[in-house]
């Protein structure tokens, strides 16, 4: 990834503005257009201290719900990840990157500091376990933001399993920011 490192006192904003003058010293990340960060599930925080956490599927590199038990069932879990001090700063396309299952339609929800941004829905399917791409928006983001991904796990009705149906388990791989 190609950053450029700005020093007070000309710091060279995002939307292209300088400002000339100042006199604090500090250091400011910028991303460049098209730079790409992927940020895996895996790197996430799902130790939330409860008992309404996600699992790490190792095989698909995925988070996921454990959906054989009934109090993870049509509730939203969630794993946070806080970015750190050398993030670049920018304006981001963000992609969510899910699984798809045949016995449920997952929904996601995208948070900045715990304000809902953009809520999307894995499509029914036949091929169990594709993967799917979100657009999730542009957002800006900084070093100390707070960024939360929910899932859920639900069923479609469709999968038989015992005297209920089957649950699909809200997987997810990761968030893709694209700076624009």
């Amino acid at each position: 990834m190609n950053k450029r490192t700005l020093i007070n006192p000309v710091i060279n904003l995002a939307v292209g503005f300088v400002i000339a003058g100042c006199t604090a010293t500090s250091n400011l990340t910028m991303a460049d257009k098209g730079d790409k960060i992927k940020l895996p599930a895996a790197e996430f925080n799902i130790q939330n201290g409860t008992d309404k956490q996600f699992y790490f599927d190792k095989y698909r590199k995925a988070l996921a719900i454990n959906a054989g038990n009934p109090k993870l069932r049509d509730v939203y879990i969630s794993a946070s990840k806080t970015l750190d001090k050398s993030f670049p700063t920018g304006h981001y396309r963000i992609h969510l990157s899910t699984i798809t299952e045949v016995d449920g339609e997952s929904s996601y929800r995208f948070y900045k500091n715990n304000e809902l941004l953009a809520t999307v829905f894995n499509p029914p399917t036949k091929l169990e376990f594709e993967k799917v791409h979100h657009d999730l928006g542009r957002f800006n983001l900084a070093p100390g933001d707070i960024v939360k991904v929910s899932a859920n796990a639900v069923t479609n009705g469709k999968i038989p399993e015992g005297d209920i149906t089957a649950y699909a388990r809200g997987r997810w791989v990761s968030l893709t920011l694209t700076a624009e």
